[in-house]
């Protein structure tokens, strides 16, 4: 990447020196790292969307766009809503990538820019031998984590279609 960047003649920034790139940096990894997994979710919802659905709206006089917004976008809201919840669940338990690329147990990135929750649980419980604060702490990431899930399970009645005939 900074290669690429310097022959735009573009000065690459510190991707993990620097406390306004740090943070962006490990999101980055995270996504790209991620990005198969919900590509194959994506492949198989769209392989599961009946072909004579397409047929159909040909028939009826459909171009491109309005079977892609008919057709696709509503067969595709089960995984859609399946990958959002896993992604969400996900970005909590962002640990690996901070432990790597910030430093290992001192970790956190430039003056803590890269602290995440599980990054905080981590250093209390097995750093400062604080296990009751540590233990503390996963719950509320439980909760948080459950809280989120919950309010999506009952937003997804809105823009969920599990019944595209």
């Amino acid at each position: 990447m900074n290669q690429a960047l310097a022959a735009m003649g573009i000065r690459p920034p510190l991707w993990l020196a620097s406390r306004s790139t740090a943070l962006a940096t490990i999101i980055m990894v995270a996504v790209w790292q991620s990005f198969g997994y919900y590509m194959v979710l994506f492949l198989g919802g769209l392989q599961s969307i009946d072909a004579a659905l397409y047929e159909a709206a040909s028939i009826d006089g459909a171009g491109p766009i309005r079977k892609f917004l008919n057709v696709t976008l509503p067969g595709l809201t089960p995984v859609t809503f399946f990958a959002f919840t896993i992604a969400v669940i996900n970005a909590f338990k962002v640990f690996d990538q901070v432990y790597m690329m910030t430093g290992g147990q001192l970790g956190g990135g430039p003056a803590g820019a890269t602290d995440v929750l599980v990054f905080d649980i981590y250093v209390n419980a097995f750093t400062n031998l604080r296990f009751g604060y540590a233990s503390a702490e996963s719950v509320i990431l439980l909760l948080i984590v459950l809280a989120v899930t919950i309010a999506q399970n009952r937003g997804q009645r809105k823009w969920v279609s599990y019944d595209v005939v």
